[in-house]
């Protein structure tokens, strides 16, 4: 997924933020070094914290030196936060409406195969004293939804599997 833009600063980047000539919604994340958390939280946290926003080590955007956000900043360059639960759902964001739907199928794209590519040797449910196997599909129900959208769209498992020959055909691509 491409990065489209990429801002760097410390208190000046802080202070266009505060007063609005860096729009709060245009952010997609924040990273920081340790010794600036102390300005960020005085200044921007009733911004940044209601959003999800606010720098911190789980989500690997806090880095106790300012050596480190170099390398930090090229290893989320391309990469995009998502979460998992127990029953194996994948939770990820493609984008924003605002887009263009090119993009959207793009970052869909880029975001099915690394999943495929990173799927695990073996997968599923293990019956009682067997293994889990690498037999069946391995998704078995995709969904697309906007966050402040009452329902969902459907996709049929097969437009998701990029070893299918349905993947990504032109019925998903007209949706």
């Amino acid at each position: 997924m491409a990065q489209d833009n990429l801002e760097i600063g410390a208190e000046e980047l802080l202070d266009r933020i505060v007063d609005g000539d860096l729009p709060v919604t245009t952010i997609e994340r924040i990273i920081a070094s340790q010794d600036m958390m102390g300005q960020i939280q005085k200044k921007a946290a009733r911004l940044l914290g209601p959003r999800g926003l606010m720098p911190n080590a789980k989500m690997g955007t806090l880095v106790p030196s300012p050596d480190k956000l170099e390398p930090l900043l090229n290893e989320l360059g391309n990469s995009r936060p998502y979460r998992t639960d127990k029953e194996g759902i994948v939770h990820v964001a493609i984008g924003k409406a605002s887009m263009g739907t090119e993009k959207l199928i793009g970052n869909l794209e880029a975001v099915l195969k690394e999943i495929y590519e990173n799927k695990p040797e073996t997968y599923g449910k293990s019956k009682k004293g067997k293994k889990a196997s690498s037999k069946g599909p391995y998704v078995l129900r995709a969904h697309l939804g906007a966050t402040q959208s009452r329902g969902t769209i459907r996709l049929d498992p097969r437009t998701v599997d990029p070893s299918s020959p349905s993947y990504m055909s032109d019925t998903l691509k007209k949706n």
